[in-house]
Order: C-alpha cells, then structure tokens, then sequence
C-alpha cells in the first residue's frame, strides 16, 4: 500500500506539476456563441505547452473547441513574454550580450540580430 502511494504521489508529482503548468498571460475574449453539444471536438492543443511560443491554449464554448490563441497580459495586448517581463511588439528586448540587439515581434517571437562578439 505505501508503495502504491510513493508510487502515485511520484507520478503527480512529475506529471501533475509539469503538465498542468500555464504559461502566463490570459486567453483572450472571444465573441464565438456555442451550445455544449460536441458531437465532433474541435480540439487542436489540450495545454498551453502545445502550443508554441508563448501562446496559450484556449477554450471557447463548453471545452470542446480550443485553439492556441496569443495572450493579453494585464490588458496589455501582443507582445513577448521572456525572464518574467512583459515586452510589448517592437520593444527592444535584452540580448544577453553586449554585442546583439532584440526586438519583439508581433507572433510573440523574439528575433535577434547575430553579430559575433
């Protein structure tokens, strides 16, 4: 029994913590009206980490039709989301050397030039 336990505790511990994990950034409104009959799921991604960049994964209707959508942050709209901050689109963004610069782009993306130091 207490194996069983170690057991279950472990693999909650592993795939309930890292898979359950949201991005930050919430999923934005949509105007979508829908009945909860789902006779044909329209599901293309079940977490944010199906999802790439920094969308999210997001659900319209009754949980039945979800698509990978980018996220607002604090009501502040597109942007990237990189070390915890908030980066609006065509905001420069730090390189991590002294050599490069970074900007936001409006897929969420961070493009960066590549000049050797």
């Amino acid at each position: 029994m207490l194996r069983s336990a170690v057991c279950f505790l472990s693999l909650y511990a592993v795939y309930g913590f890292v898979f359950n994990t949201e991005k930050p950034g919430l999923c934005p409104a949509n105007d979508l009206i829908t009945t909860c009959d789902c006779p044909f799921p329209q599901n293309s991604c079940s977490n944010d980490y199906e999802c790439p960049f920094d969308q999210k994964c997001c659900s319209f209707g009754c949980g039945c039709r979800t698509s990978c959508e980018s996220p607002i942050y604090n009501g502040q709209g597109e942007g990237c989301f990189q070390d915890g901050q908030f980066y609006q689109v065509g905001q420069e963004v730090p390189s991590g050397d002294l050599c490069n610069s970074c900007t936001c782009n409006v897929d969420g993306t961070i493009s960066c030039t590549l000049i050797g130091c």
